[in-house]
């Protein structure tokens, strides 16, 4: 089995951000940093959420499209990326929309699949006193792994932290043509000598 950290490609595609960033919530003109902030966190349910997010776009350049994965605030995807991954996610995530303007309608990911697979014995990483995790330089998952679902997922202790997929989740984007993924290999059950090599970003 082999474990990605689900990263998107900044440096070739546009960004969305929020057009507005105040919602009325319960009676109050709430912030959505503030919003999503105190709201979204992994493994909890945003069942009934219903704010109408409107996005524009940032890093212009004529040459660049948004892609599928564009760089966000939340996860989030295109349309198409939505017919071909529902199904395959049904029950790993809840799938909100965003208008996103003349791009059309785009959906952010809350991400349910939240699982306690990594051995943080031997896994290398820093951790606030919480046990909350800062960053992971090396990944060693437990054996219960091999029996969970992998599709997507996030790992407990870093419910605000990256997303990881399976080869499935992501042969299935790759086939698809979907743009804007990139796929770091953070792990390989079948080579104890694999070095996860992070990607630098810009």
């Amino acid at each position: 089995m082999k474990i990605y950290l689900l990263e998107r490609d900044a440096e070739n595609y546009r960004w969305l951000e929020y057009k507005n960033i105040f919602v009325d919530y319960n009676g109050y003109r709430v912030s959505l940093f503030d919003y999503f902030h105190a709201h979204v966190t992994a493994g909890i349910s945003m069942a009934g959420f219903n704010e109408r997010i409107e996005c524009k776009t940032i890093r212009d350049k004529k040459n660049r499209i948004l892609g599928d994965y564009p760089h966000f605030a939340l996860p989030a995807i295109s349309s198409r990326a939505k017919e071909v991954l529902e199904k395959h996610l049904e029950g790993l995530v809840e799938i909100f929309p965003l208008d996103a303007g003349k791009w059309g309608t785009y959906y952010f990911l809350n991400i349910m699949n939240v699982l306690d697979v990594l051995d943080t014995e031997e896994s290398t990483m820093k951790m606030l006193p919480s046990g909350l995790i800062l960053n992971i330089s090396k990944y060693i998952f437990t054996p219960e792994i091999i029996n969970q679902n992998t599709r997507l997922f996030k790992i407990e202790n870093d419910k605000r932290g990256p997303i990881y997929i399976n080869e499935e989740t992501k042969q299935l984007i790759e086939s698809a043509g979907l743009e804007g993924f990139i796929f770091t290999q953070v792990w390989d059950s079948e080579d104890p000598d694999f070095v996860y090599e992070p990607r630098r970003i810009f």
